[in-house]
């Protein structure tokens, strides 16, 4: 019997491998006048891997592929990893805590390793082909349930303002999403999430360009250190979203058709142009590739878009030249035989649509970029569509807008120095990748401690493994968790147990699990930072 894990979430650029069927809420009378949203969720069973839709972007894949997540490896504590899902963070406050004494008990339950066995006919509509096939399915995941005891040694009430951080992508199953509990009752928490939490690296076999073209995410648990020690993270996680309220002159190229009468390599249509960097910035939908180069008079630019007839993989039917500033200069449009684009290679009996118009970027990226991928579904929190929800479906519309104006802003076309991953300036880039991002979540909610009592906060999340993708450690999944880091409370006691382990086995670990002679729990040193361990599903003989 064949037993195999499921397929881990990717993460590789997923601009060109992924995106939601559903994109953005459509709920017309939303408040949007806060970037927060409260929800009360329903605990949802495990869920399987979401399935994607490809796109491939023209000539620049190979260099938007997407970014690593670190170089398997070993440090001080612990195993680098492929891919890095984060540590699992402590109870963190905005709130003055003094007077407050906490206590932290966190499991590890690794039912999600049990294997279930399957039965799949493959080709069962030919007989004399059908084969039956049984495997055993398990999940790279851990059930974390952490348990906490604020006690008040005040003599007088104290309210707090309680965060619980956890490291995620909107593109995640919703069950990624911890379920906060107060003295046993399920809590109302308000969602907040923080910008990117990595960085950008140059290509892969470029190190020793300066050109920033890959994502590079958290490697390891000192990033995280880094990130949230001083707490601007945190603060800038709460602060507005900026503005897309910008005035864009677009130039609409639609129902584009080629009705020549030679049969064309591959029909492609271009926009040759001219602009003063200086004065506009140069951006677009549904293009895919483009190019420019500078002279003593301004900058030369072109985009190029498959038409009807050409690629089957990416057709274009409807392009958008977007123009931000002053208006650009000497537009031409000309057909090609192929996507080369060489001089000698035109092609007559290309038709389409033209319009040109003014819009701001705000209303661009709602009625083109978000609602061609809406497919008629309002998301709105609490209601389930699928089997497979994502935390991007508790997003409402201002929160989608303001997380792709943060990318804008920060690195992309908005700001004062964009990273070369987004030189292209299409909105694609943005409105894909947001979504993969990874990133540092909250849940914010309110307590009241009465004078000298206590009360518990329970939070109990679906932790994924991280990985190595290849290699000789590719069945080792790692699991890890930070004691103190970014909160301000003092722990006087942290332990941590096990549960469910029959089917793994612990290669490595700074716990002090000893699973043969029963040792299951164990209290924690506060002075050690991190903990980890380094597991792997057990092998079934069959």
């Amino acid at each position: 019997m064949k037993e195999e894990k499921l397929k881990p979430k990717e993460k590789l650029y997923d601009a060109i491998t992924e995106i939601d069927d559903a994109y953005i809420e459509k709920a017309e009378n939303y408040d949007f006048s806060k970037e927060k949203f409260t929800f009360k969720k329903r605990h949802i069973a495990l869920i399987a891997s979401a399935a994607c839709l490809c796109l491939v972007v023209g000539t620049v894949v190979g260099v938007l592929l997407g970014g690593r997540s670190g170089g398997a490896g070993a440090h001080e504590y612990g195993s680098a990893y492929m891919s890095y899902n984060g540590p699992v963070f402590p109870l963190t406050s905005t709130s003055d805590v003094a007077g407050i004494e906490v206590t932290r008990h966190t499991n590890w339950d690794f039912s999600p390793y049990i294997s279930e066995t399957l039965t799949q006919e493959m080709h069962p509509d030919i007989p004399e082909n059908t084969e039956t096939y049984t495997y055993d399915r398990y999940q790279t995941e851990s059930i974390v349930s952490e348990k906490y005891l604020l006690t008040n040694t005040t003599e007088e009430d104290i309210h707090l303002s309680l965060l619980y951080p956890f490291a995620a992508r909107f593109s995640d199953p919703i069950d990624s999403i911890p379920q906060i509990s107060i003295d046993g009752t399920e809590s109302e928490t308000t969602f907040i999430a923080g910008k990117y939490s990595g960085s950008y690296v140059p290509a892969w076999g470029s190190e020793t360009s300066e050109e920033l073209v890959n994502l590079y995410e958290p490697a390891y648990w000192t990033d995280y250190k880094a990130l949230l020690s001083d707490g601007t993270y945190l603060s800038e996680s709460m602060m507005d979203f900026p503005s897309l309220d910008i005035p864009i002159t677009v130039y609409e190229y639609s129902n584009l058709t080629y009705m020549g009468k030679d049969e064309a390599t591959n029909p492609t249509f271009t926009v040759h142009y001219k602009h003063d960097p200086n004065r506009s910035t140069i951006s677009g939908w549904g293009w895919n590739a483009g190019g420019w180069d500078a002279d003593g008079t301004g900058y030369y630019g072109y985009s190029r878009v498959y038409i009807p007839g050409g690629n089957d993989i990416d057709k274009g039917a409807t392009a958008y030249f977007i123009v931000i500033g002053e208006d650009i200069e000497s537009l031409t449009t000309t057909g090609y035989d192929n996507a080369g684009c060489e001089n000698g290679n035109e092609l007559n009996g290309v038709t389409y649509d033209f319009q040109k118009y003014e819009t701001t970027l705000e209303s661009f990226l709602l009625e083109i970029c978000l609602s061609e991928y809406a497919d008629g579904i309002e998301l709105i929190a609490g209601i389930d569509y699928s089997e497979e929800i994502h935390i991007l479906s508790i997003l409402n519309q201002k929160m989608v807008l303001g997380y792709i104006a943060q990318l804008m802003y920060d690195n992309g076309i908005l700001s004062e120095d964009n990273v070369e991953r987004y030189d292209t300036g299409w909105l694609e880039d943005y409105v894909y990748e947001f979504n993969h991002m990874q990133r540092v979540m909250y849940l914010g909610f309110e307590v009241v401690i009465p004078a000298g009592g206590s009360i518990t906060v329970d939070a109990t999340m679906i932790k994924e493994a991280s990985i190595d993708y290849v290699g000789e450690n590719r069945d080792r999944n790692g699991y890890d968790m930070v004691t103190t880091l970014a909160s301000p409370f003092t722990f006087t006691k942290q332990t941590a147990s096990i549960s469910n382990y029959d089917s793994i086995e612990i290669l490595g670990q700074n716990f002090g699990f000893d699973l043969e002679n029963g040792i299951t729990e164990v209290e924690l040193d506060l002075k050690e930072e991190h903990y980890w361990m380094d597991i792997r599903k057990k092998t079934i003989e069959k």
